[in-house]
C-alpha cells in the first residue's frame, strides 16, 4: 500500500516475481519483503528483481544495496548477507543456505516486465519450470534428452503462446496445447 505502513517500516508479502525500485523516506522507514519461505529482504534504497517461487526465492540486485535473511533474526551461518549490484542470490526452499553468485547484466533478470525473456545456457527443464510459474502451464517433455538441450539468447513473447511458438522454433520442437497441458516433442527422437 502507498499509505498505511507501519511507524517503523514498510512491510509487504510477495507470492509471485515483482520489480521493486524503493525510494528512503525522509524519516528512514525500513522497506521489508517477506516470501512464503521465510525469507526477508531489506531495502537499503535501490533497484532489484525478487522472484518468490515454490522451489526457491531468487533475488538480482541492479543498483543500490539489499539485505537478505531468514527470519527476523538469522541464527545460522550463511543464512544472512548484504548483496551488491550484479549479485544473484538463491535460495532453495528446502535449504536455509544462500547462494550468491555475480553476473555481468542482472537488468536481464527483470527483462520480463518488457515481454521479453533472456536465457543463459537455460535448459528445457528449467523452461518448463518456467512456464508452470508465469503461465500455470502443466508441461510434459517427450524425448530422454529434451530435459537437458539448452537455450541461450533472448526472446519476445507477450503470450504463452508467444513463447511456446519462439521455443518450438528455436529447439526444432514440436509442441501440442490444450487449455493449460503442453506436451514438448523432441523431432530429433522421432
Amino acid at each position: 500500500p502507498r499509505f498505511g505502513f507501519g511507524q517503523n517500516s514498510r512491510k509487504v508479502h510477495l507470492e509471485g516475481e515483482a520489480y521493486f525500485s524503493i525510494v528512503h523516506t525522509p524519516d528512514n522507514k525500513k522497506f521489508v519483503i517477506s516470501t512464503a519461505a521465510g525469507l526477508q529482504v531489506e531495502v537499503l534504497g535501490t533497484s532489484f528483481n525478487l522472484a518468490a517461487r515454490e522451489a526457491e526465492t531468487k533475488v538480482v540486485l541492479q543498483e543500490g544495496k539489499v539485505k537478505v535473511q531468514y527470519g527476523e533474526e538469522p541464527e545460522e551461518a550463511g543464512a544472512s548477507f548484504v548483496m551488491a549490484p550484479g549479485d544473484v542470490l538463491t535460495a532453495p526452499k528446502e535449504q536455509k543456505k544462500l547462494q550468491v553468485k555475480q553476473v555481468k547484466y542482472p537488468a536481464n533478470y527483470s527483462a520480463w516486465q518488457h515481454g521479453q525473456f533472456m536465457f543463459d545456457q537455460t535448459t528445457v527443464a528449467e523452461i518448463q519450470d518456467l512456464l508452470r510459474e508465469n503461465y500455470g502451464l502443466a508441461v510434459e517433455l517427450q524425448g530422454s534428452a529434451l530435459a537437458g538441450r539448452t537455450v541461450s539468447g533472448s526472446v519476445k513473447a507477450e503470450t504463452a503462446n508467444e513463447l511456446l511458438y519462439s521455443l518450438s522454433v528455436i529447439l526444432n520442437i514440436s509442441y501440442i496445447r490444450q487449455d493449460n497441458q503442453v506436451i514438448l516433442i523432441d523431432k530429433q527422437n522421432l
